[in-house]
């Protein structure tokens, strides 16, 4: 596989993965079913690249195919992934186009979480480990739930008010503020918590509720390891 390879920057992985996607989106117009499950399938594959490259065996050590690799490379090959599923998914039976759109919107959702992780954390080095935690990320929720868990709350609230970030409804940074980890420092995340979270959401909207519920669990704890901020 192209991708097992590592990254798709040298010149010969770009014509080799260009010609891939080709293949696919031929077999997928003019065959059947079979032919869409292989774009499918490549593209499930996507979600979860580079970490879900498999490892190869030399000798007594099992090493992977490739250690390291770019967020760039990562956002380049989701989107040329993307622009080819939507020009297939026009060609196809209502069936299938359904199929092909509702991955392509998979692959849409991780292409802007990785574009939101290049604009946030100055990760972009010129190579990142491929055992780098946030190359694990498959969605936009992810990515807002890897910061707030490792407290990086600024870069949420960073996210939050760029033009990216003001694609998602409030529900879902609420909802991942309930993933704070009940230790963190409230003079960490009680900024962005109750001075954007929470005004945020309408009267009534449960959530609130379960923010106070979680709330009440963090002082218990904080009270439990005599804790003091």
């Amino acid at each position: 596989h192209i991708l097992s390879k590592g990254g798709v920057s040298s010149e010969e992985n770009v014509r080799a993965a260009k010609e891939c996607l080709r293949r696919l989106a031929s077999g997928s117009v003019t065959g059947g079913d079979s032919e869409v499950d292989s774009m499918i399938d490549a593209a499930k594959f996507m979600l979860s690249w580079p970490k879900n490259i498999v490892p190869v065996s030399r000798g007594t050590n099992s090493i992977p195919t490739a250690t390291i690799v770019s967020i760039q490379e990562i956002i380049l090959a989701l989107n040329a992934m993307s622009m080819t599923m939507k020009g297939v998914a026009n060609a196809l039976n209502a069936y299938n186009s359904q199929r092909l759109q509702e991955m392509k919107a998979k692959i849409d959702d991780r292409h802007t979480a990785m574009k939101g992780l290049r604009f946030l954390t100055g990760l972009d080095r010129d190579k990142i480990s491929i055992n780098d935690p946030y190359l694990g990320i498959s969605s936009t929720s992810d990515l807002i739930n890897v910061l707030v868990s490792q407290e990086a709350f600024k870069s949420v609230e960073r996210f939050q008010k760029s033009d990216l970030g003001k694609n998602f409804a409030p529900d879902v940074y609420a909802l991942t503020a309930l993933n704070i980890p009940t230790n963190a420092d409230p003079r960490a995340y009680v900024p962005w918590l109750c001075d954007i979270v929470i005004p945020s959401l309408s009267t009534g909207n449960p959530l609130l509720e379960s923010i106070r519920i979680w709330c009440c669990k963090a002082a218990d704890n904080f009270d439990e390891e005599n804790i003091v901020c």
